[in-house]
């Protein structure tokens, strides 16, 4: 079953590549901050704060905050529903805005010191629309979906510090009426990470970047530097444990 959806996946991807392929090619940084927050051995809320800058530092190019309700099924199942707000810069002072509710189910799988991580995300986006270059009260809605595949591996432990390895792809497509492509982006990623402590840890992220942009009927290729900081705080009560 797996294999048929990733072979369903490439070909997509080919299809899509075969319309028209050439478009910009650039940088971004990006950074993030991820909080989970443990309130029962089965709930947990999960929150981020990211900046994205293109080419350096000098053009601005997305801020967002994105934060979730999670339900553990059992000790490799787990359903997340959230609400995220997105800034998209048109400029360094003009930006618009983007609602964005979402639904999550994730597997995890370990074996030794792998971790295999399979997540599907529904979301429901409402992006603000701009008319001459200045910001309206519409916004326009689609549908997107994600899967993302990610193994995770330990290297070694450096006393109490543990250094692991991921290595990761993710397939984006759109749904809607007024859309022609529904291929969105493709997102595959090698990171490095570092447990700094038991609550904390920090991530080194190299992400290429495969993107529709539809306003030219071309694709972008984008090269991303993406530094992470992982933040947990556990609440639970002593007798949930």
């Amino acid at each position: 079953m797996k294999k048929r959806f990733f072979i369903l996946l490439m070909l997509a991807t080919r299809i899509s590549f075969s319309q028209k392929s050439e478009g910009e090619t650039y940088a971004m940084y990006w950074a993030g901050y991820y909080n989970t927050t443990q309130l029962h051995s089965k709930w947990s809320i999960n929150t981020d704060i990211q900046h994205r800058t293109k080419n350096g530092y000098e053009i601005q190019a997305q801020s967002l905050i994105r934060s979730s309700l999670a339900y553990k099924i059992n000790g490799s199942i787990q359903l997340s529903t959230g609400l995220a707000h997105f800034r998209h810069f048109i400029t360094n002072q003009l930006n618009r805005g983007e609602w964005r509710p979402w639904q999550e189910v994730s597997a995890t799988q370990e074996h030794d010191k792998l971790k295999f991580i399979n997540k599907l995300r529904v979301e429901q986006r409402f992006n603000q629309t701009v008319y001459q270059d200045a910001l309206t009260n519409n916004y326009v809605f689609n549908w997107r979906f994600r899967y993302r595949f990610e193994i995770e591996m330990d290297l070694f432990k450096q006393r109490t510090h543990m250094h692991s390895f991921n290595v990761g792809n993710e397939f984006m497509i759109n749904a809607a009426r007024s859309i022609g492509n529904p291929f969105d982006q493709n997102r595959s990623y090698v990171s490095y990470n570092y447990q700094l402590t038991d609550n904390i840890k920090l991530q080194l992220q190299y992400m290429y970047i495969i993107q529709y942009i539809a306003s030219r009927t071309n694709y972008d290729h984008v090269s991303v530097i993406r530094f992470n900081l992982y933040h947990t705080i556990n609440n639970e009560h002593s007798s949930n444990k």
